[in-house]
């Protein structure tokens, strides 16, 4: 019986939404020789003052364990602070699609296509 793989993606939330992407790789730098892909997602101000700011996010994928595990550990609470001067904690859970893009779109994209299901 084989041992299942390790998770090595993770997303890292409530990322202030006028962080700019350089800034945040930037301060992942230490990590980044085992960082593999990255997504990053700019968060939006709010509309009105009745609505929350949309927060900026990050999709990491590593190709260490050991490392994603001292990222998580380094990273998890980590403390921004934006142009208006609130505290922002960072937030990272795992992924929840731990497979590789192709996987996932054999698995779940292309039958829902077969199916009619495309979004036009």
């Amino acid at each position: 019986q084989t041992q299942p793989e390790p998770k090595k993606k993770v997303v890292v939330r409530r990322l202030p939404y006028q962080l700019p992407q350089d800034i945040f790789e930037n301060t992942i730098q230490k990590w980044s020789h085992d960082i593999t892909w990255l997504n990053y997602i700019k968060g939006k101000p709010a509309k009105t003052q009745a609505k929350d700011n949309i927060f900026s996010r990050a999709y990491l994928g590593f190709s260490n364990a050991d490392t994603l595990f001292d990222f998580c550990k380094s990273f998890d609470g980590h403390t921004f602070i934006d142009s208006k001067g609130m505290y922002i904690s960072t937030w990272i859970p795992f992924s929840c699609y731990q497979l590789s893009f192709t996987i996932v779109f054999l698995v779940i994209i292309t039958p829902c296509i077969m199916l009619g299901f495309s979004n036009q």
